[in-house]
């Protein structure tokens, strides 16, 4: 029994490419270890664009359509579609954040920013001056923006719903509303292409973060994420059309328009910040098995194989270490985009007849996304929770200052806490409202449990290294 379940949930990287095709969007989802296509989503009547499928959560898959302002939902586990989402215009590309809470999507220059469980438009922004063509979420609360108009944009997540919520909540309704944009919701506004921006991608975790944009200037440009500084520019012989990073960020793929693939190592000294390299073949692997436009680049999560899709409809799986290529799955039209998606087990019981709620997992709610905003004077009351986060201090080294563990009084003043950041919850004998006195000693009862805990741990670990040495 425990080897079949074992065999029941084992876990796999599953890949859900985005072909175009007479009939509609396609999207099939398909093993990267074997070919096997495991589901193929179909939609009635128009097709999708490049960066234009976007996974919220595990549980629902979502197209925008080039020629219609709609949004395709399907359930992981159905084939048809779940839901029509209709927009106030064209969705150019869209994305989700790690949660699955909420979907970005780009509707020309502007950034909509909805609530997924409830439809609520939460965020609208606004910096770019053409239309926007690629999105990128960064797994750290941000996401980034690239679009025609040569500009990557990196925003922070939690400040623009903030702040844009704290401009509708005005005492005059009938006041312009603004976009949200201020000094906070902005991390870094990068200018250094001189044509569209075509794909981001990132790597590391934490202050070493790299972010990585290609521009049909065939140019790829590496920046410092957390101090926005450009450390390296690579300059390739024809126009790039998409990017992607390993997860440690020691490679860089750099699919062309030509059908041209380059794996550029990012591990070799550099002279100094912001230098310009010439990618030619002494310095990068050159693969041309591709015969038209590179639509999209994957990698796995351990970084032995990575999945190029072009526009001539063919997808070719790789090996990293050899660069040959090991797999080559043939689809019904070009491949305009492509994700990977780590671990889901629940693939492997696709061609089960057992009904999804006997999987144990409840699906999470979707409703049609709001065409404008909603919010009221009073509806922000009880219930609420208002963050103010601190992320540059965990990203910038040079901004931390030292703690004391043992008085926790410098962590304490260093965090600032502002009478904004009162906890409220509706009760039946009113409105209960924590002081700021109350949050700081909580938090430093908190500190000191912890420091017990650690304790106990290094004494034990202490212990068990003292006897493994006497033995």
């Amino acid at each position: 029994m425990e080897a079949s379940s074992s065999k029941t949930h084992s876990f796999s990287d599953v890949i859900f490419s985005l072909c175009s095709s007479g009939k509609g969007a396609i999207v099939q989802a398909w093993d990267i270890q074997n070919g096997g296509v495991l589901r193929s989503y179909r939609g009635d009547g128009g097709e999708g664009e490049g960066n234009s499928l976007a996974m919220a959560g595990k549980d629902y898959l979502l197209v925008s359509l080039k020629s219609k302002p709609l949004i395709l939902v399907w359930k992981m586990e159905r084939e048809q579609i779940f839901m029509k989402i209709a927009c106030t215009g064209i969705i150019h590309c869209v994305i989700c954040d790690t949660t699955g809470y909420y979907c970005i999507g780009a509707l020309n220059d502007k950034i909509n920013i909805w609530e997924i469980c409830s439809g609520l438009l939460v965020g609208v922004v606004s910096k770019h001056y053409q239309p926007i063509e690629c999105l990128r979420y960064v797994d750290c609360g941000y996401f980034a923006s690239g679009g025609k108009d040569c500009l990557a944009i990196v925003w922070n997540l939690a400040s623009v719903l903030s702040e844009y919520r704290g401009s509708h909540s005005a005492e005059d309704p009938n006041a312009p509303k603004t976009f949200g944009v201020t000094k906070n919701s902005i991390l870094h506004i990068w200018s250094d292409h001189s044509m569209a921006v075509t794909g981001i991608a990132t790597s590391g975790r934490g202050y070493n973060k790299k972010i990585a944009t290609s521009s049909l200037d065939q140019t790829c440009k590496i920046y410092d994420f957390a101090s926005g500084s450009i450390l390296c520019t690579f300059l390739y012989n024809a126009p790039l059309s998409c990017i992607t990073l390993t997860t440690c960020g020691l490679w860089l793929y750099a699919g062309s328009s030509t059908g041209t693939l380059h794996c550029t190592p990012l591990f070799l000294p550099s002279k100094e910040n912001g230098a310009v390299r010439q990618v030619d073949a002494k310095f990068s692997q050159i693969m041309k098995e591709h015969k038209k436009s590179i639509s999209s680049l994957c990698v796995s999560f351990t970084g032995k194989r990575f999945v190029s899709s072009s526009m001539e409809g063919v997808s070719k799986v790789w090996d990293a270490s050899s660069k040959q290529v090991l797999l080559s799955i043939n689809h019904k039209g070009p491949i305009v985009c492509s994700i990977l998606c780590r671990n889901i087990w629940r693939f492997t019981q696709l061609h089960s007849t057992k009904p999804a709620a006997a999987s144990g997992s409840a699906t999470p709610p979707i409703k049609s996304f709001q065409k404008h905003t909603s919010y009221k004077t009073d509806a922000v009351s009880a219930h609420t929770i208002t963050l103010h986060s601190r992320p540059l201090h965990m990203l910038q080294p040079q901004k931390i200052k030292e703690i004391d563990l043992l008085s926790g009084e410098d962590l304490i003043s260093d965090y600032q806490f502002k009478p904004e950041r009162v906890l409220t919850a509706d009760h039946e004998d009113g409105l209960v409202t924590g002081s700021v006195e109350g949050e700081v000693n909580l938090l430093r009862q908190e500190l000191r449990e912890a420091k017990e805990i650690q304790r106990q741990m290094f004494s034990l670990a202490t212990e068990h290294l003292l006897n493994r040495r006497n033995l």
